[in-house]
């Protein structure tokens, strides 16, 4: 998880399953995450939130990615 910039992002909410509790963490201070309870290759519905930055949504991101790099940005998406 990284900014505009490419600087590391931490403390992003990331939230998979949005409408089940339970399956979120935080980006640590190096903007990496892991989420546990899901299968490898499995799809899941994940949710990036930081206050200040524009919401990213992946509707079906597949578990287990090791390389994902996604950006937040300050701009504003309808």
């Amino acid at each position: 998880m990284i900014d505009e910039s490419g600087a590391p992002l931490a403390g992003v909410r990331v939230d998979a399953w949005t409408w089940y509790p339970g399956n979120d963490t935080t980006t640590d201070e190096r903007g990496r995450f892991r989420l546990t309870k899901f299968e490898r290759e499995e799809a899941v519905e994940v949710l990036f939130e930081k206050e200040d930055y524009s919401p990213s949504y992946y509707v079906a991101q597949k578990a287990g990615t090791d390389d994902w790099t996604i950006v937040l940005t300050r701009g504003t998406w309808l």
